[in-house]
C-alpha cells in the first residue's frame, strides 16, 4: 500500500490551514474523509495547537503554535 499524505493549504496572511488532498504515493490522490483528519483532530486536542473550525479547516492562535502543528502534520 502507498503512504497517503494530507495535502495542505495556507489561507492568505491568516493563521490558518486547509486540508485539500490526500496524496496516495506520488500519481494518484483522493478526497478527505473523516477518518483521514480524526488523528489530527485528537491530536490537537491533546496538545492545545490549532483548532479544528470545520470539517478541513485548522485555525490557530500563534505562528509558532502554526509551526508545531506544521512540523508534526506537514511532509513536504
Amino acid at each position: 500500500m502507498a503512504n497517503e499524505i494530507i495535502k495542505w493549504q495556507p489561507v492568505g496572511d491568516e493563521l490558518v490551514l486547509i486540508a485539500v488532498q490526500v496524496e496516495v504515493g506520488s500519481q494518484h490522490a483522493r478526497g478527505l474523509e473523516e477518518d483521514d483528519l480524526k488523528p489530527i483532530q485528537e491530536w490537537s486536542m491533546q496538545t492545545g495547537c490549532g483548532k479544528r473550525t470545520s470539517f478541513d479547516v485548522w485555525r490557530f492562535s500563534s505562528e509558532s503554535e502554526m509551526a508545531m502543528f506544521r512540523l508534526r502534520w506537514i511532509h513536504d
